[in-house]
């Protein structure tokens, strides 16, 4: 699919894989928020430390939609889900990969969308050897050719 940012200044993803975004603008390693018009670092570095008040700073930039980027998929706390509910802003969390995708169309569309990236500096030597070029990770059978 092919996807046309009508913004050429809006911040999109090029790639992902463990323990790293990529951007146009640069490569991100730790938690962040990302919008269409920001990038900015973020001091939540797990889905338990993600609690109203984190809700709540990201809720004063007035999105439509967040996304909360984890890998492995987690899911926020109930009184987190009733705050973004109360609020009237949906509030989906998401492996990371489907995550960075979905922003994408999003920010496509012209959408008030916040990524939420939760990431933890990666361990040494833990990097995924099937992490393609352009992001994600390869099956395992196209690993093995």
């Amino acid at each position: 699919m092919q996807i046309r940012f009508e913004g050429r200044d809006a911040h999109v993803i090029l790639g992902y894989s463990p323990g790293e975004v990529r951007l146009r603008e640069r490569r991100v390693t730790a938690s962040s928020l990302i919008s269409a018009e920001t990038i900015e670092d973020w001091p939540v570095r797990s889905m338990a430390e993600l609690d109203v008040a984190a809700l709540d700073s990201m809720l004063a930039r007035k999105p439509e939609l967040i996304i909360v980027a984890t890998s492995p998929q987690q899911f926020p706390a109930p009184a987190v889900l009733a705050r973004a509910l109360a609020a009237r802003v949906g509030l989906e969390a998401m492996e990371t990969g489907a995550a960075c995708r979905t922003y994408n169309v999003l920010v496509s569309e012209g959408r008030r969308v916040l990524l939420a990236l939760i990431m933890d500096a990666p361990a040494a030597g833990s990097a995924d050897p099937r992490a393609g070029p352009t992001g994600g990770s390869r099956s395992k059978a196209s690993a093995d050719r």
